[in-house]
């Protein structure tokens, strides 16, 4: 686990994303939700929501972050 997690920090750190410019890194998560099979929603500001379905008794989480990174 702690492996993937460095790895993905990694993936990420190589894509340039300063504020407003974050097309690359939108499309990133965009990628990664299609992999995955996963909801997605994509604005033209390159906002990202992506929704997973939930077992019926698990409680709903949300997480949002930043995209871009000056």
């Amino acid at each position: 686990m702690r492996e993937t997690l460095i790895n993905n920090f990694l993936r990420i750190s190589r894509i340039p994303r300063e504020s407003g410019h974050e097309q690359k890194i939108a499309d990133f998560f965009v990628n990664i939700a299609k992999e995955n099979n996963l909801y997605y929603f994509k604005d033209e500001n390159n906002n990202v929501l992506i929704k997973k379905k939930c077992n019926i008794n698990s409680k709903p989480i949300a997480l949002q972050a930043h995209l871009d990174m000056c």
